[in-house]
């Protein structure tokens, strides 16, 4: 997103008033809210992450979008937190033991948070919760069970012109990648040491399946395809439907080992966890690096504290 809202087309002689109407964006780990009224314009990239809040409870708060799509499919995909079954929350597409490690909460936490939010989006929120909202926060960052290394256009201009990001990522054993997308880059990651699994939400792949006519809510099976790659790497699959006529948001969630000689693809846009049960080591070719921001979907461990690495469960 740009960094500041841009306020253009105001109109004129506005009656001030104390009433809120905000939008927060999330970029490069820092929150900005930026107050707007009728007329105002704001732009936001690719991969932001944005809050709308409204105290307003006689008039609605009314947007007109223009979107412009920058992956490789040209579809654009909406990730929602916030709701529960309709839309489907991304959260419940991992999971429940991946959920547990990367919140850090019980399973019935989480499930009372989704089970609340049963029609649309927008959710009520205290006075408090929307004064939060409407201020400036600066969180910090820290990687404890990680090393990484990487180079990209600073380092070398042949990288820039070819807009890509070499990397090296070294996880110690029993730590957990916090769920993330990419808006921007496709990742290639070639695993040269270690072991653990991969979990990736794919949205293009649930759009292409046919709603589930089962009578339970979720249906979930795995399948195992042949036999691929060096080594025989076996790639399992997991899937989850969700029942109903409603057209909204889904995501096919696809699960597989990995380990020494396995490669695998990150689309962009695609949430993605993983965890190691040996110390992994991966090297990373990140296609379309210029721009790219890395999205944490849970990422919170104590307060004012954002981990990216943390220790799991075993079992996971």
């Amino acid at each position: 997103m740009r960094e500041a809202a841009t306020r253009t087309g105001n109109m004129k002689n506005k009656k001030k008033t104390t009433l809120i109407r905000t939008v927060a964006t999330l970029k490069k780990g820092e929150r900005k809210s930026h107050g707007i009224s009728k007329g105002d314009v704001f732009v936001t990239e690719s991969g932001s992450v944005l809050y709308l809040v409204s105290s307003y409870r006689r008039k609605s708060l009314v947007l007109v979008k223009f979107l412009r799509s920058t992956s490789l499919t040209g579809q654009i995909t909406n990730f929602y937190a916030a709701g529960g079954e309709n839309p489907e929350s991304v959260y419940r597409s991992f999971r429940d033991e991946v959920l547990e490690a990367a919140f850090n909460v019980p399973r019935d936490r989480f499930e009372r948070v989704f089970s609340k939010q049963r029609e649309g989006v927008f959710i009520e929120a205290s006075e408090e919760q929307i004064q939060a909202l409407s201020r400036y926060s600066d969180p910090t960052h820290s990687n404890r069970h990680r090393k990484f290394y990487e180079a990209d256009s600073d380092d070398d201009r042949k990288l820039g012109r070819l807009n890509l990001r070499v990397s090296l990522e070294n996880i110690s054993e029993g730590a957990m990648m916090a769920p993330l997308y990419n808006s921007r880059f496709a990742k290639f990651a070639v695993v040269t040491k270690g072991s653990g699994y991969v979990e990736i939400l794919c949205p293009h792949m649930a759009h292409q399946d046919q709603h589930c006519s089962q009578p339970h809510r979720y249906m979930e099976h795995e399948e195992e395809q042949e036999e691929m790659g060096r080594g025989g790497i076996r790639y399992g699959e997991e899937e989850e439907y969700q029942e109903g006529r409603w057209q909204g948001q889904r995501y096919r969630r696809v699960r597989a080992h990995i380990s020494r000689g396995t490669i695998f693809i990150v689309p962009s846009g695609h949430p993605v966890v993983e965890v190691h049960d040996q110390n992994l080591q991966t090297i990373c070719f990140e296609i379309r690096a210029d721009r790219n921001e890395r999205i944490f979907l849970a990422a919170i461990e104590g307060k004012g504290t954002t981990v990216i690495f943390k220790r799991c469960h075993a079992g996971l």
